[in-house]
């Protein structure tokens, strides 16, 4: 995509290369997900072509010659800067068009981002469709199965990379305690992305008088760097799947009361809230409500 960019500046007669020429590289990077977006949107290059001219100025003509490289200005090398956070934020493995996109409107101020908004493309659009794709992809690499013994260490650590006051009453336990110690390896299904468990959930057998025809969801967990990316709904899926696949007729399972973000999670999902017993723990000063929330598991 930079040989894209290069080369716009050299057709326009541009010796450096700006957040314009990266947006032309962008929009020419045909099958990434920045081209994708981008027309998708209604972006055209020789619309972009023009708008640039007329911001940076009239083409002098292609730069003749040979130069060691066509230096990028402060403002294109700050674009680099918030994609860079963008793929750690998002897990990714190098800087692809989609965070070099996500990288110019977050900047926000350079001539590409300008020409968007003069475009009428609300940078905000640019983002979302954008985020969407990339969750896409992810979640298309994921793959859910079975836990093996020898994801204990892995899952015990995504268990202390997730663990909150705001999602669990219990303490987060000592790194000796094994993680298969409440809830065996054949309860657990995991999410992995290239062989590397990121997400969680844990079955066990409801206990009680005329439980003996459900399951309990006793825990689940999404690692940070891929969470708000579907994946946690994905794993309560299979475990309604699961839940089928064992003749269970309902699936429960406990919340905070507090955490207002997993119980409409589990709602847009059809559990509903069954029994809330009120103020049953006290995490610091504050005492909180037990939320049961069940869904009937359908024969499918």
């Amino acid at each position: 995509m930079l040989v894209l960019a290069r080369e716009e500046a050299r057709l326009l007669g541009h010796h450096f290369i700006g957040t314009e020429h990266l947006l032309l590289g962008l929009i020419r990077a045909d099958g990434s997900i920045a081209a994708q977006v981008l027309a998708e949107l209604g972006v055209e290059l020789a619309v972009v072509r023009e708008r640039v001219a007329e911001t940076i100025g009239p083409p002098g003509g292609p730069a003749t010659g040979s130069t060691p490289f066509t230096p990028f200005t402060p403002r294109a090398k700050k674009v680099l800067e918030p994609a860079l956070r963008e793929l750690q934020q998002s897990g990714g493995e190098h800087i692809g068009t989609e965070y070099i996109l996500l990288g110019l409107i977050r900047e926000g101020e350079g001539v590409g981002a300008q020409i968007l908004l003069s475009l009428d493309i609300g940078l905000a659009d640019v983002r979302q469709r954008t985020m969407q794709r990339i969750d896409d992809r992810t979640l298309r690499r994921i793959r859910l199965r079975r836990a093996e013994p020898e994801d204990e260490r892995q899952l015990a650590a995504l268990d202390r990379a997730t663990w909150s006051p705001d999602n669990s009453p219990a303490p987060l336990w000592d790194d000796s305690v094994d993680f298969y110690s409440s809830d065996p390896v054949e309860n657990v299904i995991v999410a992995d992305s290239d062989e590397v468990p990121i997400g969680y959930v844990k079955l066990r057998p409801t206990t009680g008088p005329g439980s003996n025809d459900g399951l309990s969801i006793s825990g689940i967990a999404v690692r940070p760097d891929h969470q708000r990316q579907g994946l946690g709904g994905r794993l309560l899926e299979e475990a309604i799947d699961e839940a089928r696949r064992r003749g269970a007729r309902r699936l429960t399972l406990h919340v905070l009361g507090t955490n207002t973000a997993a119980i409409r999670l589990y709602e847009s999902h059809g559990f509903a809230v069954d029994t809330v017993q009120c103020r049953a723990f006290q995490l610091d000063e504050r005492l909180v409500d037990d939320v049961v929330m069940t869904r009937i598991v359908d024969r499918g």
